[in-house]
């Protein structure tokens, strides 16, 4: 029998040198796989949203509707998770719901945060450009990407309102502002409402003034 046909010993170093090669081509493998994977995340996100606006089409789309479309899309593997949680009952364990639980906590904590990234649908080149894709990863960066926030609260049609009322308000205020007025202004004003113009009425009427000697030794008086 020839050495090339004798069984090799699992302690062997030819052993282990054949084991250190099968780690090396998995390692490979693995570097290929994590180098495409964000390619791949990205094609399945942007095709998530190509099919959105081919299932509702418009020129462009709200801040809103985009904010309920990234909703879905991060609860999009909900389905998968609750057929592993039966598998976890069984085998006390899931790599897979693992990875799901973790990519949707990462997801949420992006929505919630700095704001998490798709094709920016609010402009009407990039719905225009996403509806005629095919595809081609090639050509994804063409596509404008932006970072969307989770909108809580009121509707589109209630800030709006409330930035009217806002803009109305302000002006309202501005055009009850009014400057201090002149003496001169002041002793035209009706006789009933201003003291200065009273006193000047009376003066003038005043039948024991007969000259302007008595006129000023009256000012003095009321003075």
């Amino acid at each position: 029998m020839s050495d090339n046909k004798k069984a090799v010993h699992p302690l062997s170093r030819k052993a282990k040198k054949i084991t250190k090669a099968g780690f090396r081509v998995v390692r490979k493998e693995k570097q290929v796989t994590m180098k495409n994977k964000e390619h791949t995340v990205l094609y399945q996100k942007v095709k998530y949203f190509q099919d959105k606006i081919k299932e509702t089409p418009k020129k462009v789309y709200t801040p809103r509707e985009l904010s309920r479309w990234i909703e879905e899309y991060i609860n999009r593997n909900d389905d998968k998770l609750l057929g592993e949680d039966e598998i976890k009952k069984k085998v006390n364990r899931s790599n897979t719901a693992d990875l799901l639980n973790s990519l949707k906590v990462d997801e949420l904590k992006q929505f919630n945060g700095d704001g998490y990234s798709i094709p920016d649908l609010t402009k009407i080149s990039n719905v225009k450009w996403l509806n005629e894709w095919e595809g081609n990863m090639q050509l994804i960066h063409q596509l404008q990407m932006k970072k969307f926030k989770s909108i809580d609260g009121k509707d589109d049609s209630e800030v709006s309102t409330d930035v009217a009322t806002s803009t109305t308000t302000t002006t309202t205020t501005s055009n009850n502002t009014e400057e201090p007025k002149s003496i001169r202004t002041q002793l035209e004003t009706p006789v009933t409402t201003n003291p200065f113009a009273l006193l000047s009425a009376s003066l003038m009427s005043h039948s024991s003034i007969e000259n302007q000697h008595d006129f000023k030794w009256i000012i003095k008086a009321n003075n």
